[in-house]
C-alpha cells in the first residue's frame, strides 16, 4: 500500500524516494506524481476497452462478519434506536414548532459512526479498545431515550385516556400499521403472598371495549409486591400510539408450579412443526395450507465448526469443517400456551456450552419466532444454525443497505444485513425460507442448505502469522451468554411473498408500552405518518439540515415501480410521488399543500 496509516495514506520521504528508484531499475517505468482526475483523463486516450470487475469487492476477511457478537448487536440496536428517536422527535417538532433534538441526534450518530471504523465494527480491535466502544454506544442509547421520552410527552397530550384500570400507551415507531405481540411488566401492590391471593390472567381492552388477546407469562414476588410479565397481541396505527386498559383479577395462589409437558409438535393454522424428542432438532416444517414439507433434513441444528483461523480469517472462503452438533439433554417442553402464544423450548449441549432454543407460534401469524440463548465456552470454534430445505435450483437473496443482492449457493461465507433467503424449485412449485435476525451479519448457503453464522471464538486481535504459545494466557472472543432473536418465514413463491424488508424493521423496533394516567384528549389512538404500498420502506423522518423543512427518506424493496402515498391523519395532509424499482429517495413533505420534491443526499432538489 502507498503511504502510511491503516492500508495507505500520506506518503513519506522514503515512499517518494523508493518510487523514484524504480526508474533506475527499468527505464520503461517512469513514475508520475499526479491526481486521480489527471490519471483518468490520460487513460481515456487509450480507448475504453478495459477489463471490467463485475461483482462484489468485500471478501478480504470473511471472519469479520461474525467476530465479536456484542459489537454487531450494539451497532444494529444503535442504528434503529437513532432512526426511531429521530422519527418521533421530528413529528413532535412539527406538532409543537420546536427543533431541539437535532444537535443531540447528530452527536449520538457521530459516536455510532466512529464505531463503524472497520476494525471496531469488524470485531478485530484489541480487547481494551472496546471499553471505549461500549461507552459510546451507551451514550448514544441514553440520548435516544432522552429524545424519545421528550417527544412522547408532547405527542401523548393528544391522546384521550380514561380512568379505567391501569391505562397503557403502546407506541409504534414505524410508519405503517402493524399487529404484533408486545411484552411488558407491571408492578402490583394490591396482592400479597401471605394473603394466598395471586394476579390471574390479564384482561386488556381498547377504548371501544374490544378485548385484546393477552397472556400472563410470568409472575415474580419481590417481598413487597408482584411483578407480572404480560404479553398482548395488539394492532397499533402507523407511526402512532394506541391506549389500552389493563385489569388483573385475583385468584387462589397455586400450591405447586405447573408442569411443563413434553411437546414434539407445535401447530397453528399455517404451520406444523415437529421436533425430535431425543436430539431436539426440528424434523418437519409442514405448510398446512399448501400441504408442502419445507425441510429435507432436520433443521435449525446448532453446528460447531472447527475454526483455527486468525481473528480476521484471512484467506478463508468458507467455514465447513464441522466437528460436532448440539443435541438435547432433556426432551422438548411446552413452556407457554395461551391466547397470544404457544412456545416449545429445546435445551441442548455440546462440549462446555449450552443452547436454549424457543419456538413460538401465534394464531393468525405466519411468522415463526425463534429465540436462541447461547452460553458459549469453546475456543477457536464457530457456531452456525443449519436449515436444509427440500428444494432444487437454489438462489440466495440477502439484505444489503437500502436494498438486496442475489448470490449463488456456493458455500462461501457472505455478509448480510437483517435478513437472508434461500429459495428454489420443488414438486409443489417454488418455495423457500427467509431468516430475519436482530444482531447477525453473516451466513453461507451450499446447494439446498442455508446456514446463519451465530458467533466465532478466536483470540482478540490475533493476526497471522502469530502462533499460540504454550503457557501464555489469551482472551477469546464471545465467551459466555448471548441472545439472538429470529423470525423464520417459510414461503411459497419467492421472498417477496413475506416482505422481509418491513418485517426486519418490525423485529428491530418492537412496539413499546408505557403506563399512563387519565387525561382528556382527541382520541384513543393517533397516527402521524402512514406510508404505502407495502413494497416501500420509509426509514427516515427528519428535519432538513438547513431550514427545518420536513423530509423523509426510503427505498423500494422488491424491484418494481410504486406509487408512493404518505398520509398523516394528525396533520391532515397527504403526499404522493412515483418511485422507480430499487430507488432510494429523499422527499420534502411541504405542510402548505404543495407537491413533494425529490432531493439528493445533500438535500438539494434533483430537478
Amino acid at each position: 500500500f502507498y503511504g502510511v496509516g491503516n492500508h495507505g495514506g500520506g506518503p513519506t520521504r522514503r515512499n517518494v524516494s523508493q518510487l523514484l528508484e524504480i526508474e533506475k531499475l527499468d527505464p520503461v517505468l517512469h513514475p508520475v506524481f499526479s491526481t486521480p482526475e489527471h490519471y483518468f483523463k490520460t487513460m481515456t486516450a487509450y480507448g475504453d476497452n478495459w477489463p471490467v470487475v463485475d461483482g462484489e469487492l468485500q471478501h478480504h476477511a470473511r471472519g469479520c462478519y461474525a467476530a465479536l457478537s456484542r459489537v454487531k448487536r450494539e451497532n444494529r440496536f444503535a442504528e434503529h434506536s437513532l432512526m426511531a428517536a429521530e422519527r418521533v422527535s421530528t413529528i413532535a417538532s412539527v406538532v409543537e414548532g420546536r427543533n431541539d433534538g437535532q444537535p443531540l441526534l447528530a452527536k449520538a450518530w457521530q459516536g455510532v459512526l466512529f464505531n463503524q471504523f472497520h476494525d471496531i465494527m469488524a470485531g478485530t480491535s484489541i480487547r481494551e479498545a472496546y471499553e471505549d466502544v461500549w461507552r459510546l454506544y451507551a451514550q448514544s442509547q441514553q440520548t435516544c431515550q432522552q429524545i424519545t421520552d421528550s417527544a412522547r410527552d408532547v405527542l401523548q397530550t393528544s391522546l384521550n385516556i380514561c380512568d379505567d384500570g391501569q391505562p397503557l400507551v403502546v407506541w409504534n415507531t414505524l410508519p405503517w400499521e402493524r399487529r404484533q405481540a408486545v411484552q411488558f411488566a407491571v408492578q402490583l401492590g394490591g396482592w400479597h403472598y401471605d394473603w394466598r391471593r395471586y394476579p390471574g390472567q390479564p384482561q386488556i381492552k381498547d377504548e371501544s371495549g374490544n378485548v385484546v388477546p393477552a397472556q400472563l407469562l410470568e409472575v415474580e414476588f419481590d417481598h413487597n409486591s408482584y411483578v407480572t410479565h404480560i404479553e398482548a397481541q395488539v394492532t397499533v396505527p402507523a407511526l402512532g400510539a394506541k391506549v389500552l386498559y389493563l385489569h388483573l383479577p385475583d385468584v387462589d395462589l397455586p400450591t405447586t408450579a405447573p408442569d411443563k409437558p413434553t411437546a414434539t409438535v407445535l401447530e397453528n393454522e399455517y404451520w406444523r412443526l415437529t421436533f425430535d424428542a431425543t436430539t431436539g432438532s426440528l424434523t418437519s416444517l409442514y405448510d398446512l395450507q399448501y400441504r408442502v414439507e419445507m425441510l429435507s433434513q432436520p433443521a435449525n441444528v446448532p453446528i460447531v465448526i472447527d475454526d483455527p483461523s486468525d481473528t480476521w480469517s484471512h484467506d478463508i472462503k468458507s467455514f465447513r469443517n464441522e466437528c460436532g452438533r448440539f443435541s438435547a439433554d432433556i426432551p422438548p417442553a411446552l413452556v407457554h400456551q395461551g391466547p397470544t402464544r404457544q412456545t416449545v423450548s429445546v435445551h441442548s449441549i455440546w462440549g462446555k456450552s449450552t443452547i436454549v432454543q424457543e419456538y413460538t407460534l401465534r394464531l393468525g401469524q405466519k411468522e415463526i419466532e425463534m429465540e436462541l440463548v447461547v452460553d458459549w465456552h469453546e475456543q477457536l470454534k464457530m457456531l452456525k444454525l443449519a436449515f436444509p430445505l427440500a428444494i432444487n435450483d437454489p438462489q440466495v437473496t440477502a439484505s444489503a443497505p437500502y436494498g438486496h443482492v442475489t448470490r449463488q449457493a456456493n458455500g462461501e461465507e457472505e455478509p448480510c444485513q437483517a435478513w437472508v433467503d434461500l429459495s428454489g424449485s420443488s414438486p409443489a412449485g417454488q418455495i423457500g425460507l427467509c431468516i430475519i435476525n436482530d444482531s447477525k451479519y453473516g451466513y453461507d448457503a451450499l446447494d439446498n442448505e442455508l446456514r446463519l453464522s451465530i458467533l466465532r471464538s478466536p483470540i482478540y486481535a490475533f493476526h497471522d502469522p502469530r502462533k499460540i504459545l504454550p503457557g501464555v494466557s489469551y482472551h477469546y472472543i464471545d465467551q459466555g451468554l448471548q441472545t439472538v432473536r429470529c423470525l423464520l418465514l417459510p414461503h411459497t413463491g419467492d421472498w417477496r411473498q413475506v416482505n422481509p424488508a418491513r418485517r426486519s424493521f418490525e423485529l428491530q423496533e418492537p412496539l413499546q408500552v408505557e403506563p399512563a394516567k387519565a387525561q382528556t384528549g382527541q382520541a384513543g389512538e393517533l397516527s402521524f405518518l402512514d406510508v404505502s404500498p407495502e413494497n416501500v420502506v420509509l426509514s427516515v423522518v427528519k428535519l432538513a439540515e438547513d431550514g427545518g423543512q420536513l423530509l423523509v427518506r426510503g427505498y423500494e424493496t422488491e424491484g418494481r415501480s410504486a406509487h408512493l402515498l404518505i398520509k398523516s391523519t394528525q396533520l391532515n395532509q397527504t403526499w404522493s410521488a412515483d418511485i422507480g424499482p430499487h430507488e432510494i429517495w429523499t422527499l420534502t413533505l411541504p405542510l402548505d399543500g404543495r407537491d413533494p420534491v425529490k432531493l439528493n443526499l445533500l438535500e438539494e432538489p434533483l430537478a
